[in-house]
C-alpha cells in the first residue's frame, strides 16, 4: 500500500477504517475478525506497511519518510476493537510502541504534509 500522487491508497484506507468504526459502533460493540476478513487483512496490511516505514525514519536512515501517524493510530484502534491486545498481538504491539516513539515529550504529535511528492515537516519532527 503506498502512497501514490492521487492519494487513493491513502482514502481507500480510512474509508476502510471508518467501515470498522461503523461496524463496531466506534468500538462499543467488539468486532470479530471473521465478520468482516478482508477488511481487518487490509488494516493489517497496511499497519504493517506504516511501522516499516516508521523504522527507517526513527533510525535517522531516511528522516524525511512520510508515515501516517493517524493511518496507524486508526489500524490499532481497529485491531483493539476486534479484542487483541498488545500482549496478544505482535503487530499490534510493535505499532504501538511505533506511536510511542513518534510522540513528543510534551504528548504532542509531529505534523507533515505531502509537498510536492515528498514529505515536508511542520512543527519538528
Amino acid at each position: 500500500p503506498p502512497y501514490d500522487d492521487g492519494y487513493k491508497f491513502h482514502d481507500s484506507f480510512y474509508l476502510v477504517t471508518h467501515i470498522a468504526f461503523t461496524v463496531s459502533a466506534y468500538s462499543a460493540i467488539k468486532m470479530n475478525t471473521k465478520d468482516v476478513p478482508w477488511l481487518f487483512d487490509y488494516c493489517r496490511r497496511s499497519c504493517r506497511y506504516w511501522v516499516q516505514m516508521a523504522d527507517p525514519r526513527l533510525s535517522g536512515k531516511e528522516p524525511e519518510q512520510l508515515v501516517d501517524i493517524d493511518g496507524l493510530a486508526e489500524a490499532v484502534d481497529v485491531m483493539r476493537g476486534c479484542g487483541l491486545t498488545d500482549g496478544g498481538d505482535r503487530l499490534l504491539c510493535s505499532s504501538a510502541l511505533t506511536l510511542l516513539a513518534f510522540q513528543r515529550p510534551d504528548g504532542s504529535w509531529p505534523y507533515w504534509i505531502l509537498a510536492g511528492g515528498a514529505a515536508e515537516r511542520k512543527g519538528g519532527s
